[in-house]
């Protein structure tokens, strides 16, 4: 009998997977966070040109590590002022932001509108607060216009909290962007 042979003969071991509870996979996905991104996978969720991504690091909006890739939830602490996402939300946080021309149509406005309802002190349509980008640039999160949309408050992890580092860093809070003094 050949070593071949013998190996086929031999049983197979019963391989057990344990099952893990829900709590300890949150827990697991707590320390591991949300992970890193490449800097073409911020521009597609931010909606603008590899180009435009260099003015957000030049301007200190985003900060990437050594090796050039971004912390999930830097971003989101850094843009969007949500320090601790929960680890169930984080394929939802991910999700592209919407332009001011695709919130238009979701609202049945033009998009001027919506630029211009985005420049007042209190929105005529109740919009969720956006990121201003540039001057140029605005971007909604899906799931705050989601929430908008079928008449609902935001969740309190969406809630925006005034972070130690925007506050180092000398940004306000203008309207859901951040602006130098």
């Amino acid at each position: 009998m050949t070593d071949y042979a013998k190996f086929r003969t031999l049983p197979l071991p019963c391989i057990v997977v344990p099952q893990v509870n829900e709590g300890a996979r949150n827990q697991a996905l707590k320390s591991i966070g949300a992970g890193l991104a490449t800097s073409s996978e911020v521009a597609s969720y931010l909606r603008i040109s590899g180009r435009s991504l260099p003015m957000l690091l030049a301007e200190g909006k985003l900060k990437c590590n050594r090796a050039g890739r971004f912390a999930w939830a830097d971003i989101w602490r850094d843009l969007w002022q949500i320090p601790d996402v929960p680890p169930s939300q984080y394929g939802r946080m991910k999700a592209s932001l919407l332009t001011t021309v695709e919130v238009a149509q979701r609202a049945g406005v033009s998009d001027r509108s919506i630029l211009r309802d985005g420049k007042r002190k209190t929105s005529l349509y109740g919009l969720p607060r956006h990121l201003q980008l540039s001057t140029r640039l605005r971007r909604y999160h899906p799931a705050m216009i989601f929430l908008w949309e079928t008449g609902e408050s935001l969740e309190d992890w969406m809630r925006p909290v005034r972070t130690k580092s925007t506050q180092r860093r000398g940004l306000r809070v203008v309207n859901g962007a951040l602006k130098p003094p």
